[in-house]
């Protein structure tokens, strides 16, 4: 994979996560954006094409395929749709532009 389309999924991502209702509809929840992802990640496997996996360790994951785990843990902290939201976006936005950067070396 080349910096440029590393760049462009980055692009793509923040543009999403900026306006996801552009995207989704008004309706959308966290379980609308983890099935995003899934699909975003599966048509990246089925290309046979390498993608970043979340560091448990710095990003206070529970698990390595996390979009499963983390959403159940912060609904049971009463956290808003919102928040989980933030945080799936985040974490997917730093592992691409670690990815990026580890490509540049």
């Amino acid at each position: 994979m080349t910096k440029e389309s590393v760049e462009q999924i980055i692009k793509t991502l923040e543009l999403v996560h900026r306006r996801p209702s552009m995207y989704f509809g008004e309706n959308y929840n966290f379980e609308t954006i983890i099935h995003y992802l899934h699909g975003f990640h599966m048509a990246l496997f089925l290309m046979n094409i390498e993608f970043p996996r979340p560091d448990n360790e710095k990003d206070g994951w529970d698990t390595s395929y996390y979009y499963v785990n983390y959403p159940s843990k912060a609904q049971a902290e009463m956290l808003s749709d919102e928040y989980i939201i933030e945080r799936i976006f985040s974490v997917e936005i730093k592992m691409w532009k670690t990815f990026r950067d580890n490509l540049e070396k």
